[in-house]
Order: structure tokens, then C-alpha cells, then sequence
């Protein structure tokens, strides 16, 4: 078992424990039983025209989002078997992380910011001669959690997921897919090819995200902030993968090739260990 394998291992039930525990602390601030006394109660105009919309069905379902993100951090992965299964491991463990994490950094805004959903009103029914909401306080708790948008999160960490994926393996890395028969497709597409391809993914969390305006359920800026969220972590995600690999590559040359590593790594990783045969 070579060190990489060795410190994976090691590292493992930590990776696990920590995204098990983000998805439950997620779980737990979506409870309305738990966190409905906690969301700010804002006070509001009930003649306010931008709370004032009809309540709709979604146009995109939560659990088509769902099932794509999920489908995504387990299909990136292999595509990243062709360069190396330990970039493709790197890659499925940094997936889950980022994305609980994610998911709870949503929820939390959420629970935390309490903006009132477009079609709050709606939602809320209010009765003029008593002046309170006469609506179920399901309805009325999740029309207090507009910011941000959880489709966009979702949606957006799962297009951006894939295309920062695409472009590690078809554009990083478009000379080290194994076989060679696979390195040989490849290449009938340009560079800058595979670049617009890449960035094919996104127009599905745009569409998600458009879609939560077009149904009343959320603010243009509760979508901007959601796509940003999910956006962000996503390509953390790759990235995280990404030095990883880059870091295995060098270590595993070692001394054979001290200007491969350079340009692997950098100068201040060799600086970082004087130790070292390189």
C-alpha cells in the first residue's frame, strides 16, 4: 500500500464523520418544529406590493434538484478515472464535504435572515379585520425563509460541480486520460472546445435559478446569493481535489524530477520542506 493510500485511510473517518455531521446539522435547521421560534418574525406591509404574489407550484420540482446534485457528485468522479482513480477519489470525498457543507451554510442563512418570500401574503392570508395571518404556520414558516434560495444552491453547486470537472479532466489534464485510444478521442476537440463544453452544465442552474423568480418563491437577490453559495463551494471542491492530486504527483516523484515538481507544486512547496530529497 503506497503513503497515499496509507494517509486516505487514515483520513477517511474524519472526511465522513464531518460531512455526516453537516448534512445532520442541516437536517436539524430545517425542522420547523425546532428552528420556527428561532427565524426572525419581520414585521411588514400587507399592502406591500413585493410580498403581494400569487403562490404557485414550483416550476422545477426540489427533488429533481436533488437527484441531479447527487447524481453529479457521483458521476464526476468517474470521469476522473481516466486521469487517475486517486484524482477521482480525491474528488468524490471533497464533493460530499463541500456540498454538506453548502447545504448548511444555506440553511442557516435562512433560518438566521428570515426575509419574507415574494409570496408571503399570499401564503400568510391575512385577515384585514383581525390583523394576523390566517394561514397553516407551515405555510407561513417556510414563506419566512427566502434568503437565500435553496434550488439556486443546489442547482448551481451541482452545474458548476460538473463543469469545473469537465474542465480538470478535458482541459487540464487532456493529455493524461488513459488508454491512449480515449486520449486519442479526446483530442479531435480543441482546447477551447472543450472549454465552451465544459460550460454547458451551467445553463441548468441559471434555468433553476430564473425559474424561482418566474413562480414568486424568491427574490432576484435570494437567487444571486444561492448561485454565488453553491458556485463557490463546487469549485472549492474541484480545487481541493485538484492541490491534492498535485501534491501526490510530487510526492510521488520525489527526487527523480525536481523541475517537474516545481511546476507541479511551486517553488513554496519545496521551500516548505527543507527536509526533503527534493
Amino acid at each position: 500500500m503506497n503513503e497515499w493510500a496509507k494517509q486516505t485511510l487514515k483520513q477517511l473517518p474524519t472526511s465522513i464523520f464531518l460531512t455526516l455531521i453537516f448534512f445532520s446539522l442541516t437536517f436539524v435547521l430545517e425542522q420547523p418544529s425546532i428552528t420556527q421560534n428561532i427565524v426572525p418574525k419581520r414585521e411588514f406591509d400587507p399592502t406591500d406590493p413585493s410580498l403581494s404574489y400569487i403562490s404557485e407550484s414550483s416550476i422545477v420540482p426540489y427533488s429533481l434538484v436533488v437527484v441531479g446534485l447527487i447524481s453529479v457528485v457521483m458521476f464526476s468522479p468517474l470521469l476522473a478515472m481516466h486521469i487517475s482513480p486517486v484524482l477521482s477519489v480525491e474528488l468524490f470525498l471533497s464533493s460530499w464535504l463541500c456540498v454538506s457543507i453548502q447545504y448548511l451554510f444555506a440553511s442557516f442563512l435562512k433560518v438566521a435572515t428570515g426575509r419574507l418570500r415574494p409570496d408571503f401574503l399570499s401564503r400568510c392570508q391575512w385577515d384585514s379585520t383581525l390583523e394576523e395571518c390566517t394561514g397553516s404556520p407551515s405555510a407561513i414558516f417556510q414563506g419566512r425563509l427566502s434568503f437565500p434560495s435553496g434550488h439556486s444552491t443546489a442547482s448551481m453547486c451541482a452545474s458548476m460541480l460538473l463543469a469545473s470537472t469537465m474542465f480538470c479532466v478535458f482541459v487540464n489534464h487532456r493529455n493524461d486520460w488513459h488508454p491512449r485510444a480515449l486520449r486519442a478521442v479526446i483530442s479531435v476537440v480543441s482546447t477551447r472546445g472543450w472549454v465552451g463544453v465544459s460550460f454547458l452544465p451551467i445553463l441548468f442552474g441559471l434555468f433553476v435559478g430564473i425559474s424561482r423568480t418566474l413562480d414568486h418563491h424568491h427574490h432576484a437577490t435570494d437567487v444571486g446569493t444561492g448561485m454565488t453559495i453553491g458556485a463557490t463551494f463546487a469549485v472549492a471542491a474541484v480545487a481541493l481535489a485538484e492541490r491534492n492530486f498535485a501534491k501526490y504527483q510530487a510526492e510521488k516523484l520525489g527526487s527523480t524530477d525536481k523541475g517537474r515538481v516545481k511546476e507541479i507544486m511551486g517553488d513554496h512547496w519545496l521551500e516548505g520542506k527543507p527536509n526533503s530529497a527534493v
